[in-house]
């Protein structure tokens, strides 16, 4: 999506209606504000960007983990005393669970019984945290440009018309971007196609696109020209099928019009590490997959070196 000066993609999954499950609000219902972006983040999840709070979370599950290191010394000290102790019943009530929970209120092993309790309670939650943290860590980074275009549309009075308190806006500003994640990441299947949807359709808007498209009618992007990933892959699918092509046609032609023999090894070396280098860049395989196509093309141009 453009918003005639910034840029990003729409998901090809967010075309999809959703059918037989409850239907999401109609983003007209709501002029501005956070009920709108909550829909704009709802179909498009992959502009459901938020903070993760690293420094707090930390802090939280340092305190947690202070606490429950001086329970346990305290449980140590409580414990200790009656594992050692001579009287018979209270060593007893020490080796199960039944013995320590029906223990008289007055007793030792009263407090100990309570120590337990909120040891568990703690350990608990500082296990829950350190879980939470653990997933929210592997949560994706979102693209600048997404972060860019979602900044623009929440603060357009003809889309989000966001009117946060100044200290809201920070979220979304330095030095808090190195904070943000996504809830789903954009897949790009390789270089070229995350080259082409995060720098150069944003140049091809600047120039050309804001020019030649029409705003798009959904109520969510008034004011802002729609780049589907679908036309995106379409357009990726001419230009790699194209260069692929180009290749050895290409190399063909110059290598038959040299007539020295190390020229043309020198121009076969040079094409062949092109071939490779742009390979790599274009599609997703693997290097030994790269290696194999490597060699056929530069057995098949072999045969002109010594014409």
């Amino acid at each position: 999506m453009f918003n005639k000066d910034n840029v990003s993609n729409m998901s090809g999954n967010s075309d999809a209606a959703t059918v037989g499950g409850p239907s999401l609000p109609d983003p007209n219902t709501y002029s501005h504000g956070y009920q709108k972006l909550s829909c704009l983040m709802a179909k498009l999840p992959e502009f459901a960007i938020y903070r993760r709070f690293g420094r707090l979370n930390s802090l939280n599950l340092l305190y947690l983990q202070s606490e429950l290191h001086d329970l346990e010394e305290t449980l140590y000290k409580i414990s200790q005393p009656i594992a050692c102790s001579t009287d018979k019943r209270i060593r007893m009530a020490d080796l199960g669970w039944r013995a320590l929970s029906n223990t008289d209120k007055a007793g030792p092993h009263n407090e100990q019984y309570k120590l337990v309790l909120r040891i568990r309670e703690v350990l608990k939650e500082y296990n829950e945290q350190l879980w939470l943290q653990s997933q929210i860590a592997r949560l994706p980074k979102p693209y600048n440009t997404d972060i860019t275009w979602l900044r623009s549309w929440m603060f357009d009075p003809l889309c989000g018309g966001m009117q946060c308190p100044a200290l809201e806006l920070k979220v979304f500003t330095q030095p808090t971007l190195d904070e943000l994640v996504v809830v789903k990441a954009r897949e790009y299947s390789d270089a070229m196609t995350t080259w082409f949807a995060t720098s150069f359709i944003h140049i091809y808007h600047k120039y050309l696109g804001k020019y030649i498209h029409k705003d798009s009618d959904d109520a969510e992007f008034v004011n802002n020209i729609v780049y589907t990933e679908r036309s995106n892959s379409k357009f990726m699918s001419v230009i790699t099928t194209s260069l692929s092509s180009a290749f050895p046609v290409l190399s063909v032609v110059i290598l038959n019009q040299c007539n020295s023999i190390n020229l043309r090894l020198g121009i076969l070396t040079v094409f062949t590490i092109c071939f490779s280098a742009v390979l790599a860049f274009l599609s997703p395989k693997k290097k030994l997959e790269v290696f194999a196509a490597s060699a056929a093309y530069a057995a098949v141009n072999v045969v002109f070196i010594h014409r």
